[in-house]
């Protein structure tokens, strides 16, 4: 356990290490649309997701873990992949992420 906890540790400092050097920030509209996220996830209205955070003093918290995803985004798209032959990858190799939608054949088919 000690050495995930230290990795978990390590992995936190630099999410929010990256956080910081690149100015990132939470919107209040982020925050809002994070409750409402939160409301559907839990099946509850955003006004009470919203009230139990702050009964609970853990926007702060809230805040901190969507730099942090924020930081991790960051990382993925700004990041240069390599394979073990140190040949770079494309990203989108990587993330699986495509610029047209996965419904190409239907597409193709109401072309027709």
């Amino acid at each position: 356990m000690k050495e995930q906890s230290e990795k978990a540790v390590k992995v936190d400092l630099a999410l929010r290490a990256v956080a910081s050097a690149q100015a990132i920030t939470v919107s209040d509209d982020d925050l809002e649309a994070e409750f409402e996220a939160i409301g559907v996830r839990v099946n509850e209205k955003t006004a009470k997701v919203r009230k139990a955070y702050e009964q609970n003093d853990a926007i702060g918290d809230l805040v901190a873990q969507m730099r942090k995803s924020q930081a991790l985004e960051w990382l993925l798209h700004n990041s240069t992949f390599v394979d073990q032959n140190g040949t770079v990858l494309p990203t989108d190799t990587v993330l699986g992420e495509h610029d047209h939608d996965h419904d190409d054949e239907d597409e193709a088919e109401d072309a027709e």
